[in-house]
């Protein structure tokens, strides 16, 4: 999925169980490393998952695309950059 925002004011708009919701929450994930809806990250496994992980490239104007990744697993996440280990301060 592509998405290219808006500087000022976006609308997700679909029907009920569309994914507007986890659309928002893929973007909130891969920037603070957690869900916005939920305390413990496990539950974005499901019921048999062990894993989830999310990744994006955000692009700034005329600057070379950045690549996102946030990782979950064995109940420890994973921020990474271009590949490479990042912390939410960074």
């Amino acid at each position: 999925m592509e998405i290219e925002p808006h500087a000022r004011l976006n609308f997700f708009v679909g029907d009920n169980a569309a994914g507007k919701t986890s659309v928002l929450e893929a973007i909130y994930c891969l920037a603070r490393g957690r869900s916005f809806r939920v305390n413990d990250s496990r539950v974005l496994c499901g019921k048999e998952g062990s894993a989830w992980a999310v990744a994006g490239t955000v692009e700034y104007n005329d600057s070379p695309a950045d690549e996102f990744q946030t990782r979950f697993q064995s109940g420890k996440t994973r921020l990474l950059k271009q590949g490479e280990a990042q912390t939410l301060v960074d």
